[in-house]
């Protein structure tokens, strides 16, 4: 190209960014000029452009120039971009997930003063992601980010306290963290303050100052949040009883894909609570959950299975779906594979095998196994017939409440007292 070509051509693309300057958005605006900055070596831009392909905002989302971009500034030693690139590897989002690669980077910002990074890190420390799971590493590196004034460290030593990992369990140690992060706006903190008046943990029970906190939350959309408004709604739970503001609070949680109030509105459905019942639609929330791995979802599906609610019964499948539960050492579903075995429903009747799976369940505190068990005693299904030991298994799920248990003693001549 000639040089009068060449002066002519940069005049031409000149004049058609000064028209698309004058005529687009301000967002565009700034998408075009973090883009002409970045493209020159600014490190502030890289960043920035970065960040605005990561979140989708004046441009479409795209996690590969995001991480284009990022790594350009984070390689250049800028923290914030050191850190959402550490983020971009533990999520697997533009990358494959890389825990190790994730904790490098956030290292490289956390050594910044960064309390992001510093509390990922103890994130990681905490889920053993990357590394061999440590509490007291965990701990370390939530410290660090709340010295730095990051929030969301604060918010974890409440829970770390909470639990009790790492540290003695100190529900007034946990609520004092947890108010530090609530004031500044946190939501998880604002959400955990509510769950703690909820249960009386290190407070008197209070379900109004509850619900004050769970609406602090769920204002900024936190899904755990409604899905405990949902709750006491549900129960009535200082609010009166009232399954449409219920249903409407697991709707807005399910509808960002928490899994456990895509749980409670295939419940809802499933019961007919506020709505007309409809075994069709509680299956396919009850889906939602269960493709998330929670456990009760997969038994309620495996329920429905057995009991032909909403779909052909179906033995096989309902095994499959007690198992995916049982496998995560859910009760319930380790009671209902029991109650196959027993009956031969789906499988070759095996007494043995019941037994078996009456006892994980009943290990873990389930009435219903507990009892199921004494039955097996008292008939002699499987085992010697003992009448003194089903009438043991009998006082242990009565001592629950349970009303088949209870009626049993009664039977024999028991008192209910364990």
């Amino acid at each position: 190209m000639s040089g009068k070509s060449s002066k002519l051509f940069f005049v031409g693309w000149s004049i058609v960014l000064i028209v698309w300057l004058v005529t687009s958005s301000s967002g565009q605006q700034s998408f075009l000029i973090y883009w002409i900055e970045a493209a020159a070596g600014n490190v502030k831009a890289e960043r920035e452009l970065g960040l605005l392909y990561y979140r989708g905002q004046e441009v479409t989302q795209n996690y590969l120039r995001a991480l284009k971009w990022l790594r350009k500034a984070a390689d250049n030693g800028d923290a914030t971009s050191q850190f959402y690139v550490g983020l971009m590897y533990q999520d697997g989002k533009g990358v494959a997930r890389d825990y190790s690669q994730a904790l490098d980077w956030y290292y490289r910002a956390a050594e910044q003063g960064h309390g992001g990074a510093q509390d990922n890190i103890g994130w990681m420390y905490l889920n053993g992601q990357g590394v061999t799971r440590d509490y007291g590493q965990a701990m370390d590196w939530f410290k660090k980010a709340a010295d730095n004034g990051h929030a969301e460290g604060k918010e974890n030593i409440g829970f770390m306290y909470l639990n009790g990992l790492g540290v003695p369990q100190d529900y007034g140690q946990a609520l004092n963290f947890f108010h530090q992060a609530a004031d500044v706006g946190n939501a998880d903190a604002q959400n955990n303050i509510g769950s703690m008046y909820l249960d009386g943990l290190g407070v008197a029970q209070d379900y109004g100052q509850a619900m004050t906190w769970f609406q602090k939350a769920a204002a900024q959309n936190l899904p755990n949040a409604q899905n405990y408004i949902g709750h006491m709604y549900q129960k009535g739970y200082g609010v009166s009883q009232d399954y449409g503001q219920a249903l409407s609070w697991f709707h807005k949680a399910a509808d960002q894909g928490y899994a456990v109030a895509q749980l409670n509105v295939g419940w809802m459905y499933d019961n007919g609570d506020g709505v007309v019942q409809d075994y069709r639609q509680a299956l396919t929330w009850y889906q939602k959950a269960a493709n998330q791995g929670n456990a009760e979802a997969q038994n309620d599906i495996g329920w429905m299975y057995l009991n032909g609610h909403g779909v052909v019964m179906d033995y096989g499948q309902a095994l499959s779906w007690f198992n995916k539960a049982a496998d995560q050492g859910y009760p319930e579903a380790e009671n209902n594979i029991g109650f196959m075995y027993r009956n031969g429903h789906g499988v070759v009747q095996d007494y043995g095998q019941a037994l078996n799976w009456y006892q994980k369940a009943a290990d873990q505190g389930l009435a219903a196994a507990q009892y199921d068990i004494g039955l097996l005693y008292e008939s002699g299904f499987g085992v010697q017939r003992d009448v003194a030991t089903a009438t043991n298994w009998y006082k242990k799920a009565a001592a629950q409440g349970d009303p088949e248990a209870e009626d049993r003693l009664k039977q024999l001549g028991h008192s209910t007292a364990p």
